[in-house]
């Protein structure tokens, strides 16, 4: 069975950190980016089965 694919978007690195290394321990896929823009861009060009995001 594959690892649940996330994408998660958040501005402030230690609470983006803090979340990606939690999910990867948790087993999932996690890409964290730091803005909208780059959460778009990795969006298009991947299949996620969930998105986290933050008011950016």
């Amino acid at each position: 069975m594959r690892k649940k694919r996330i994408l998660y978007a958040e501005d402030d690195f230690a609470s983006r950190k803090l979340l990606q290394v939690k999910l990867e321990r948790a087993g999932f896929e996690c890409d964290a980016v730091e803005n909208g823009l780059s959460a778009l861009q990795m969006y298009n060009d991947n299949i996620y089965d969930v998105i986290i995001r933050t008011n950016l």
